[in-house]
């Protein structure tokens, strides 16, 4: 088999004992190099059974497993996750039952941690965002009340996640961090096992080391003993897992950790045009926290970095869905080409747009369908109350959207539209019983009073005389999100409402556009455009790569807001640098082209029907500058003028040969053998300023 080689890759190759790191920029065809590395380590008598490949995800083991066996052959050596070589450790080696616990019952157990300490969840992506806060303080090693969680107020998280610790222990269920936390523990307290896991694996390789949180490098490391047969493979600046517990200090540490490690830099990126490889190269060069690096392109020709700033959002989308179309009518192909976003809400408008015109597009299971939003589910719960028919459910979730300052607790024993029982709950609410009374008397009156409108005019008075377009306004602030993507799926459902008579009816329709929704993204299609967040695209590469919404607060973005925080606060330092790590993978990816698109507007006021919008300018995103200042370049001329101005001082003494910081004074004539006879102007200890009649000039003193 032919491969791609140069000095870098072969040294990595050939080292076989022994820690070594690998810093590998992104196309730098690391993966090649790990398979080439392991087939060599086989050539030369090491047992393949005793070599382990440790990957991020299960896709990476099995593909890397599949190319390794076409390109070399079968062979004994273990591809797998570090949760998996867990797992296996642990049902080889425990005496108590193994119990690894489903996706959905962790939701379920969740709900009731929520209900058991009294605080109400909002929605599905809470749950996710505190399952990602549960996940990140296990793996940090943080005490809970010492964790600073997203999802939900810092005062609840300790009991939320006692809770759910409890919940998972009387269930008899591990999760996937207790996988890694128990066998930490086992290696620690039983050398008996640990020296035959050493035994057994005497040669580990990491992929992907930047990923890796501090529970899984310890692991790594017991499991290398003494001998540091460890070879991990990462790239620092694409370290973008910081939610999970990742950092790039593990991997800058590895060197201080391992005296004698070999540091090979596989600098040679061979995916992308040389004008990708600099804007990227510049933006990253703005992070501190990194290994210097000087990324070179081993590709010649010209590529394409293109900023396109359009008016408002709308047109942005408008704007990549017809130039994506051009492009595959031009006879680009649709699987050679991907535009990526922070997020997967982002995504759903485009993929919209790529319906209406007939573009065909992959995005799994992450594209949501407009039924699936939020906005839906909001609206549903109004307009069933509205209709007359009482749900609790329905209640609760409409009470505090807009924020009414009600505190749901208070009204989960309520049990229908009785306006006395809810004006004395709403008494309990104090200091703000008043204002608590009068939310409550307003939202009566509009549950009760609109049962005979249509729903088209139920939504309107829903986003009017609710203020629901308001309570869309705070959101997007806090979320640091484009208002206008929320409004452009109000507009949708207004269309939508049109259609139908009751709820009811509106509902079954709405089960049918999602199945039908799920059924064409689960179909494959070889030949389409893939839309996918920035993390997704990790590891992956087209041709043409259209980057979205390239605004400041959302890339980068605001901390998302707590449940009590309604304001999105500033990120700090470290956080500025992941989502700069983040938005240069995004670049990385892109082999021939790439275009980074924004807008310049906003909808900013609240709308009332057959009303013009307001608007607000939006910043481009500072990544945007920051890609086209080459910091080398301007390290280099600051070294320049630093030299000269050394130079010059020096010089000032050889001109003024009689003169020194002593003898010059304000007023004072001299002559100088270049500029003749002068007058000082001003003078201060480090330098002197003289007038030559027609000019001035600086001297710097030597002090």
């Amino acid at each position: 088999m032919m491969f791609q080689k140069n000095l870098a890759q072969e040294e990595a190759v050939q080292t076989h004992n022994g820690p070594v790191l690998l810093v590998s920029c992104p196309g730098s065809g690391k993966t090649t190099t790990m398979l080439r590395r392991i087939n060599s380590m086989i050539e030369s008598g090491i047992q393949a059974r005793s070599i382990v490949m440790v990957t991020f995800t299960d896709a990476a083991a099995q593909e890397m497993k599949a190319r390794y066996i076409k390109e070399c052959g079968d062979c004994d050596v273990v591809f797998c996750t570090i949760h998996s070589m867990c797992l296996r450790i642990l049902k080889e080696y425990s005496d108590a039952p193994v119990n690894v616990m489903p996706a959905e019952i962790q939701y379920g157990l969740l709900r009731q941690c929520f209900r058991k300490i009294h605080v109400p969840y909002r929605n599905s992506e809470m749950l996710k965002g505190a399952f990602t806060d549960i996940s990140a303080c296990a793996n940090s090693g943080d005490e809970p009340n010492k964790f600073h969680p997203v999802s939900v107020d810092r005062s609840i998280f300790p009991a939320l996640f006692a809770a759910y610790q409890e919940a998972k222990h009387e269930a008899g269920y591990l999760d996937f961090d207790d996988m890694l936390c128990a066998c930490r523990d086992m290696l620690r307290s039983n050398s008996a096992v640990l020296a035959a896991l050493r035994k057994r694996y005497s040669y580990l390789l990491c992929d992907e080391y930047q990923d890796t949180n501090l529970m899984q490098k310890d692991i790594l490391y017991m499991l290398a003993g003494d001998t540091a047969n460890l070879c991990v493979v990462g790239d620092d600046d694409q370290s973008i897992y910081g939610f999970r517990g990742a950092t790039p200090g593990i991997m800058l540490d590895f060197e201080k950790d391992f005296q004698d490690a070999k540091v090979i830099s596989m600098d040679t990126n061979y995916r992308s045009r040389p004008e990708i490889i600099e804007k990227a190269r510049n933006l990253i060069g703005h992070n501190k926290e990194r290994f210097q690096k000087d990324i070179k392109a081993a590709r010649d020709g010209h590529g394409d970095v293109i900023v396109k700033t359009l008016k408002i959002r709308s047109e942005e989308l408008s704007w990549i869905a017809e130039k994506v179309q051009s492009m595959i009518s031009d006879g680009i192909s649709a699987r050679d080409i991907a535009v990526l976003a922070r997020t997967n809400l982002q995504l759903e408008d485009l993929a919209c747009t790529f319906d209406i015109l007939r573009i065909p597009y992959t995005a799994g299971e992450s594209i949501h369908d407009d039924y699936e939003h939020f906005i839906f589910r909001d609206l549903i719960s109004y307009l069933t109350l509205m209709e007359g028919n009482w749900d609790k459910e329905c209640f609760l979730r409409i009470l505090n959207r807009p924020v009414r300052w009600l505190k749901e607790s208070l009204f989960s024993t309520i049990d229908g539209f009785d306006e006395k029982a809810m004006v004395q709950l709403a008494m309990l609410h104090k200091p703000y019983d008043k204002r608590a009374v009068e939310e409550v008397r307003q939202l009566y009156k509009v549950l009760y009073g609109s049962r005979q409108c249509s729903l088209v005019d139920k939504i309107k008075i829903i986003c009017n005389h609710c203020c629901y377009r308001a309570f869309l306004c705070d959101y997007a602030d806090s979320t640091g999100t484009d208002p206008g993507v929320f409004f452009s799926k109000l507009d949708f459902f207004l269309r939508e409402a049109v259609k139908y008579r009751s709820v009811s009816e509106w509902m079954e329709a709405a089960k049918r556009h999602v199945a039908a929704h799920r059924r064409k993204l689960s179909e494959k299609d070889d030949n389409a455009v893939t839309l996918a967040t920035m993390h997704r695209s990790k590891g992956l590469e087209w041709d043409h790569v259209f980057i979205l919404d390239c605004c400041q607060n959302i890339m980068p973005g605001k901390n998302p807001a707590t449940a009590q925080d309604k304001n999105g606060s500033e990120k700090s330092a470290s956080e500025i640098e992941e989502e700069r790590r983040l938005f240069y993978v995004a670049m990385t990816r892109a082999r021939e082209s790439l275009y980074l698109c924004n807008y310049a507007y906003r909808e900013k006021k609240i709308r009332q029907s057959g009303e013009n919008p307001g608007f607000t300018g939006v910043a481009p995103s500072i990544f945007l500058a920051e890609m086209q200042e080459d910091l080398e370049a301007k390290k280099k001329k600051i070294e320049l003028d630093e030299k000269n101005r050394k130079e010059s001082v020096c010089a000032v003494h050889d001109a003024f040969l009689e003169g020194s910081p002593a003898t010059f004074a304000t007023g004072m004539e001299v002559h100088h053998p270049e500029f003749g006879t002068g007058t000082v102007i001003r003078k201060t200890p480090a330098f002197v300023i003289i007038n030559f009649g027609n000019e001035s000039k600086m001297f710097f003193l030597n002090l």
